[in-house]
């Protein structure tokens, strides 16, 4: 079997870190606003906000409002968690809003989440299965320093094995 790039091994590392390390952090912080417990009646109180504000799709809805059984925040990918916080809670919007890579300088909740945000659809929608070093190296540096910020460091602390990965790919960046 052929060796990876390392452009390629980039790419693959940052889509690791999206799935096992962001979603999870921004999952616990979506459930400390919107509690399990809580969530299907949020969600009823608030449908025809939802619903007017045209900001989900049919699938998204169908995740908030499923035919049988109650939504479940595992279910939610990182789009539709930040969609619902930034509309439904008081969380601070970045000063270029929630569709934009906030300023390196702009260090709260709301900038993190979008730079989370900004990062996996960076990923997830581009046509791309490499990521030069460089850049490979930025994002990787944007993302792991949220995890050492104090408003989000407490939520990524609590995904299980996120220090080992860091640690791991730090160690081994340019190994793979």
């Amino acid at each position: 079997m052929p060796k990876l790039s390392n452009e390629e091994a980039n790419y693959l590392k940052l889509i690791i870190f999206i799935n096992t390390i962001a979603t999870p952090a921004v999952r616990v912080k979506f459930n400390q606003h919107f509690p399990p417990t809580s969530l299907p009646t949020t969600l009823k109180n608030e449908e025809s906000k939802l619903r007017s504000m045209r900001v989900l799709n049919a699938m998204q809805l169908s995740l908030l409002y499923p035919a049988t059984g109650a939504p479940l925040s595992e279910n939610f990918d990182i789009s539709l968690m930040v969609c619902l916080l930034r509309n439904l809670t008081h969380i601070v919007s970045p000063s270029n809003g929630f569709d934009k890579l906030p300023a390196n300088n702009e260090i709260h909740d709301g900038a993190d989440l979008a730079r989370i945000k900004h990062y996996r659809n960076y990923l997830f929608h581009g046509n791309r299965s490499t990521i030069p070093t460089q850049q490979f190296n930025d994002i990787w540096t944007d993302l792991t320093a949220i995890s050492t910020r104090e408003k989000i460091s407490s939520d990524l602390s609590r995904v299980k094995g996120k220090q080992t990965l860091i640690n791991a790919v730090n160690t081994r960046k340019d190994d793979v």
